[in-house]
């Protein structure tokens, strides 16, 4: 018969699953996962996060929550930082999306703790932020936001401006799994941005159906002025207004 996957070939198959996800092609990510022997914790791990998301990808954020729930436990028994904060960064955008903003907010408050222990530079602010806007805290929501930026490393007030401005995000979600989500510059920057993500029924899961809107005022005078902006590559943003 086949040889046994080694320990390194069960850990990238699991990013496999995770790339098939971001392609939505949810099937064959839940596929690469079958394959996996779980006896490895680190192996585990993993599969039960990438299972997570794409359950959640795939428009089943419920079914999605378990696996979380089991890749945190199992991130914290083998001491892994890097995912429990996945796994808690996760949990945190499924409860955001189902409207439960105290725990979105105490789960986003552990995962930067993490980060900040661990010294990586995350996304939990994100969920943070949001969940504070939520709760009509924008004190508390401006210094989580503050917190995205590593201000001593941007000297220059313009940059750190147009930082500030691509970096902070928002998300509506309209309770029917769907939703849209951005920068506050208008700048695409990640995949997922989109103005409307609906949730269409199985197999086709959640789908980008609008990306973006040019947008331009007119002045009286003529004059026309672009608003938003453009990633036009690697670390190339073009922000306009």
């Amino acid at each position: 018969g086949d040889a046994p996957l080694v320990h390194l070939d069960c850990v990238l198959l699991t990013q496999v699953a995770r790339a098939l996800g971001l392609q939505e092609r949810f099937d064959e990510g839940h596929a690469a996962l079958d394959e996996l022997s779980v006896s490895d914790p680190e192996v585990a791990t993993r599969a039960a996060l990438e299972r997570g998301r794409l359950l959640r990808s795939g428009g089943d954020p419920e079914a999605a929550r378990p696996h979380f729930e089991a890749a945190i436990r199992r991130a914290r028994g083998a001491g892994k930082p890097e995912d429990v904060f996945a796994g808690v960064a996760n949990r945190a955008m499924l409860h955001f999306l189902a409207g439960d903003v105290a725990a979105c907010e105490a789960d986003a408050e552990e995962a930067v703790a993490v980060a900040q222990i661990a010294k990586m530079y995350k996304s939990g602010f994100t969920w943070l932020v949001l969940a504070k806007l939520e709760r009509d805290d924008a004190d508390g929501a401006r210094s989580a936001f503050e917190e995205t930026v590593p201000f001593t490393q941007v000297p220059d007030i313009s940059i750190r401006n147009s930082v500030l401005w691509a970096r902070g995000t928002w998300l509506v979600a309209n309770g029917r799994g769907g939703y849209a989500t951005g920068t506050v510059s208008g700048a695409a920057t990640r995949r997922y941005h989109g103005l409307l993500i609906a949730a269409l029924p199985a197999p086709l899961g959640r789908m980008m159906t609008l990306s973006h809107l040019s947008e331009k005022v007119r002045m009286p005078g003529g004059k026309e002025f672009l608003l938003g902006g453009d990633e036009l590559g690697h670390d190339s943003l073009s922000l306009y207004g």
